[in-house]
């Protein structure tokens, strides 16, 4: 098995020099013996590089994955749909004005998703959120069951608030509209 050294470079990205050697539009920026590949190639290896979880992510990410039945649910060959709900800020009154973020109850996304889900023959979506509300209306949907991580959320969502406010994050102007 060859050995590879792990080489760590200090640089200085305001060195001009440095930024013209390794610009994009350098032929230095990709090692030479990775070039004939292309910069399509060459960026997804270094991006997924970077994305690679560590060690103990990894099993952390596996360990939950086991418990909630996601892992069971990928492993049996049936597409699992992953869906992100957010509410949290996106429920504050000055995200509509300055973002047109609104508060999207979870009907929404699944009437957006259902043709898909039929027609793939998903029975089992992945489902984040920080809403009790969102987790609710998961009963409208019995023909799909829905994985989540157990989180404190309900009663707690103001809490999170509240220190958000107090540590400055938010001030008391933006109320979130339950």
């Amino acid at each position: 098995a060859a050995s590879h050294s792990k080489m760590i470079e200090t640089v200085d990205l305001n060195n001009d020099a440095f930024l013209e050697e390794y610009a994009a539009s350098s032929p230095t920026a990709i090692p030479a013996r990775y070039r004939s590949r292309g910069w399509f190639w060459w960026a997804s290896k270094v991006t997924a590089m970077l994305l690679k979880p560590s060690p103990a992510l990894a099993r952390d990410v596996e360990r939950v994955s086991d418990e909630l039945g996601l892992s069971a649910a990928l492993a049996s060959g049936s597409p699992v749909l992953g869906l992100h709900v957010r509410h949290g800020d996106a429920c504050l009154k000055v995200e509509a004005v300055r973002m047109a973020r609104t508060c999207t109850p979870l009907s929404h996304y699944m009437e957006a998703a259902m043709p898909m889900i039929r027609s793939a023959g998903v029975k089992t979506v992945f489902l984040a959120t920080d809403s009790t509300t969102v987790l609710r209306d998961t009963r409208h949907y019995p023909e799909l069951r829905f994985v989540y991580r157990e989180l404190n959320r309900g009663k707690h969502d103001q809490q999170l608030w509240d220190d958000a406010l107090k540590l400055r994050l938010l001030d008391d102007k933006h109320e979130v509209e339950r």
